[in-house]
């Protein structure tokens, strides 16, 4: 099929991009990419988001739903939430935890102070993620103990 997509019409191209647009086998363009790959804090929203019902089972942020300011809100939460950690490298299983954790804090935050909760919002509070985790966990990020937390929620899952 690859070697006769050269030979077809633009109109036949079509077709198949559609037709494969709805087996649900195409992949989204490069500009339309999902953007959690490396960032375990965007991971830990989006499946957040997934578990409170507010998106779709399949739904990724894409680059142009994450506002600009959020890839610095995001590096400086996670270096916080980071030096609140014992280990200098946690494993990236534990990140995920801490990136869903840090998710679900600050949903129940944003709720208790009366922001309603959905992607976009999540995305511009970014930076009250440490205000939520103290609020949660008093005392845990100066302790080095966010670990701990972690654990806790590994051994019960």
């Amino acid at each position: 099929m690859l070697r006769l997509l050269p030979e077809l019409s633009k109109k036949d191209r079509e077709e198949v991009r559609k037709r494969l647009v709805f087996l649900g086998t195409r992949s989204a363009p490069v500009e339309e990419q999902q953007v959690e790959a490396d960032d375990w804090l965007l991971l830990g929203f989006t499946e957040e988001l997934r578990r409170r019902g507010l998106v779709t089972p399949r739904f990724h942020f894409l680059p142009k739903m994450v506002p600009t300011s959020y890839p610095a809100k995001s590096a400086d939460v996670r270096k916080y939430l980071l030096s609140g950690y014992s280990q200098a490298h946690p494993p990236r299983a534990e990140l995920l935890a801490l990136g869903r954790l840090a998710a679900h804090v600050l949903c129940s935050f944003l709720k208790k102070i009366k922001v309603p909760v959905g992607p976009k919002t999540v995305l511009e509070h970014t930076h009250q993620v440490p205000a939520a985790f103290e609020e949660s966990f008093p005392g845990y990020w100066r302790s080095r103990a966010l670990g701990v937390i972690i654990g806790q929620i590994n051994r019960n899952a």
